[in-house]
């Protein structure tokens, strides 16, 4: 299987060993298997719910960790899984724009490296399976963030990218592409008022990121998984 960079994959501490963490992959594919089983299993979503709107947590970290618990004990097969870290070259560092979707408009800057091409990757039969929750939960976040930058720059790339992804190969967000992206764990819930609710007045925010990063006029963190030719 190789990973192709359809955007430069950015980390704001660095590449540790210039390599890319497997564990942004693994938790990339657990992510797309949450949103697929809140989407798909009704008894499923109604506990994630509950947690979130009744849950025991202090903080955004105790609340992902709180869904994934939930998650593993609904889909035992992901639990306990590893992805190996992948060495890379030509890895660079750049001056990365901050966006921020409410306001449409670039409102600083981050130092960051940044790495573009193409790895080759194994990946355990269980996170392979899923191929599909990662390319919906991935359609599903370009869709609102596109939404959300009509009329300005970084549109059009999120028009080519929508029509890239009605290719084969699946894609799926890596690195540090948002100030708060552990939010996107929320994704599944936005529409849900009672949960925005609950969301705002006890971790002050709402369910989606709101400053996303990006390079010219590319947002950043976007890759494609297909199979080696």
């Amino acid at each position: 299987m190789e990973l192709l960079t359809y955007a430069p994959v950015a980390s704001l501490k660095g590449f540790p060993g210039n390599a890319l963490p497997g564990e942004w992959l693994l938790e990339a594919l657990v992510l797309a298997a949450f949103a697929h089983q809140v989407r798909k299993d009704e008894a499923f979503a109604k506990e994630a719910r509950r947690f979130v709107l009744e849950g025991v947590y202090q903080g955004s970290g105790e609340l992902v960790s709180g869904l994934k618990e939930r998650l593993f004990a609904a889909r035992p097969e992901l639990a306990d899984l590893a992805v190996a870290d992948l060495p890379l070259e030509g890895v660079e560092r750049r001056r990365i724009l901050v966006w921020d979707l409410e306001r449409k408009e670039v409102v600083g800057d981050r130092e960051a490296q940044v790495f573009e091409g193409a790895l080759s990757l194994g990946l355990p039969e269980a996170l392979a399976r899923l191929a599909p929750a990662a390319r919906s939960f991935a359609e599903s976040l370009a869709d609102h963030e596109m939404e959300r930058l009509k009329g300005t720059p970084l549109e059009p790339f999120y028009q080519k990218l929508r029509a890239r992804m009605k290719g084969d190969s699946f894609p799926l967000r890596l690195g540090d592409y948002a100030e708060d992206h552990f939010r996107t764990w929320l994704l599944p819930f936005y529409r849900i008022k009672e949960v925005a609710e609950v969301l705002r007045k006890r971790l002050g925010l709402n369910p989606w990121p709101r400053r996303l990063y990006a390079w010219k006029e590319v947002s950043l963190g976007w890759v494609f998984l297909e199979s080696g030719r």
